[in-house]
């Protein structure tokens, strides 16, 4: 992160890195895609936990990079006018990565299913705007906003033929969000 200054512009520059290593499960019969019929379902629906050890696992590492910038240009010792720009990631639980849920009532199965392949949510994030400062006591700005949001998480639910439910989180979901914000700070005096 740096900070740039020129005359009438001011910048903020800045990259982040995040790094992440995560367990996945390997699939010995086949691709692990399947999360329905995985090779771990039919040794937890009979009942054998012990075979949960005997499972190869191995690290799944994912990095993100999110560049930051935010520009202001002083146009009197009192205002401004301001644009900033950046990408947010927003990292899974280790409840939607890892959790299972059990269900013994209508015979030993799972209910509910980590998933560690999920994406971390991504928004990207504009916004321009101006602020004012009133006699330095008060200060009012109105800022305009959009957030790009992809790969947020969603519980999918799965009917197999024999009707017993499974729920698992996987990506899929977006949204645009489009907003205007107005504030005014008031400075702590002693009145």
């Amino acid at each position: 992160q740096d900070k740039l200054e020129f005359s009438g512009l001011v910048a903020n520059v800045g990259l982040r890195w995040d790094f992440q290593a995560r367990d996945k499960m390997i699939d010995q019969d086949g691709p692990d895609d399947d999360y329905v019929t995985g090779p771990y379902t039919p040794n937890l629906q009979a009942g054998a936990n012990e075979n949960l050890d005997k499972l190869n696992w191995e690290k799944n590492f994912l990095s993100t990079i999110s560049p930051r910038i935010g520009i202001s240009h002083p146009m009197s010792e009192n205002a401004k006018l301001f644009f900033n720009y950046g990408h947010f990631y927003r990292w899974s639980s280790e409840n939607a990565l890892y959790n299972y849920t059990f269900r013994t009532t209508d015979g030993y199965r799972i209910q509910n299913r980590g998933n560690p392949n999920l994406k971390p949510p991504r928004t990207i994030q504009y916004e321009v705007g101006y602020a004012h400062n009133i006699l330095n006591a008060i200060e009012l700005s109105a800022t305009g906003y959009y957030k790009d949001i992809t790969d947020e998480t969603f519980e999918a639910r799965w009917y197999p033929l024999e009707g017993k439910e499974t729920r698992l989180n996987i990506n899929g979901v977006y949204r645009d969000i489009r907003g205007l914000e107005v504030k005014a700070d008031a400075r702590y005096t002693r009145f």
